[in-house]
C-alpha cells in the first residue's frame, strides 16, 4: 500500500477539498468559558484534539482524545488558579 503526500500549496483545481483544520472560538464576550479570563481562545480538531491558549498569560495547553470541555470549571479556570496575575 503506497503513501500519498499532501502539500498545502495545491490550488483548488488540484485539491478541491481543503485539508481538515481546527474549528476555533474566542472568549472575548465571556460566553465560551464563563468566569474565565476573556483572552482565552479554544480550538477543536478531529479525534478529540483540543487546544486552548491565552496570549495574556503566555499559556498554550493541548490535549488529545479529550471529550467536549464544559463551559465552567474547565482547564482555563484551573490554570488561572495557579498563575500569578
Amino acid at each position: 500500500m503506497g503513501r500519498t503526500m499532501v502539500h498545502l500549496g495545491y490550488t483548488a483545481d488540484e485539491f478541491p477539498e481543503p485539508p481538515y483544520g481546527y474549528m476555533t472560538w474566542v472568549n472575548t464576550d465571556g460566553d465560551l468559558l464563563h468566569g474565565a479570563d476573556r483572552s482565552w481562545a479554544y480550538a477543536s480538531g478531529a479525534g478529540g484534539n483540543r487546544t486552548i491558549w491565552n496570549h495574556k498569560f503566555g499559556i498554550v495547553f493541548a490535549v488529545q482524545g479529550a471529550g467536549r470541555w464544559p463551559r465552567t470549571n474547565a482547564a482555563p479556570h484551573t490554570l488561572e488558579k495557579h498563575i500569578r496575575k
